[in-house]
């Protein structure tokens, strides 16, 4: 009887122990772009320059973000833009990468205490301008196009920072995917294959 109790004793040791350790750690997945396919683009080379540089303070929070946007971005256009042509250079500048923090406003009253609010608001937006050059060496534009994508999303006030970092990665894939549509659509008409 005694040795029974003992082990009831350790079996609810180990189960309060396995209590105090948080919720196991989820896998936040990263964009590879590889569901895309490449498009083939008049010239010899593909540059990317970053003009955007993150204040890594809010009201930005694009520096929080596992993949920021400005990575994103500079993985998706050297992976999907596929220079054939025999001469000339087209530089990709991201000119924006931007997520900005609002705080909505929160019900005050004694029935705001019992309900979870929507208490933040993130407004995403990568800009991409893509200038034709003649060479790496010329700053003669003989041609252009812009691509911007633009994303909003909120999170509850309960959020976890799971759910948070989830959140986060869906913008930025949404941002991706709009990019991705001007690359085929506005650029590639502009720079592609003669």
């Amino acid at each position: 009887m005694k040795n029974t109790v003992k082990a009831m004793m350790v079996g609810m040791a180990l189960l309060l122990a396995g209590c105090t350790e948080g919720p196991p750690e989820t896998q936040t997945p990263v964009l590879t772009f590889s569901q895309m396919q490449p498009i083939s683009i008049n010239v010899a080379q593909v540059v990317v320059q970053d003009k955007y540089t993150s204040a890594m303070k809010e009201p930005y929070v694009e520096h929080l973000f596992k993949q920021t946007p400005a990575a994103a971005a500079r993985e998706l256009v050297g992976k999907q833009l596929s220079p054939r042509g025999p001469d000339r250079l087209l530089r990709v500048v991201i000119e924006d990468a931007s997520v900005i923090k609002e705080d909505l406003k929160s019900d005050d009253s004694f029935m705001g205490l019992f309900t979870y609010e929507q208490t933040e608001r993130y407004k995403g937006r990568v800009a991409l301008r893509f200038e034709l050059l003649r060479n790496a060496s010329s700053d003669f534009v003989l041609g252009h196009a812009e691509v911007v994508a633009d994303r909003v999303i909120t999170l509850m006030e309960d959020a976890s920072p799971a759910e948070r970092e989830m959140a986060f990665f869906r913008m930025n894939e949404g941002m991706m995917q709009d990019l991705y549509k001007g690359l085929q659509t506005t650029v590639q008409t502009t720079f592609g294959r003669e």
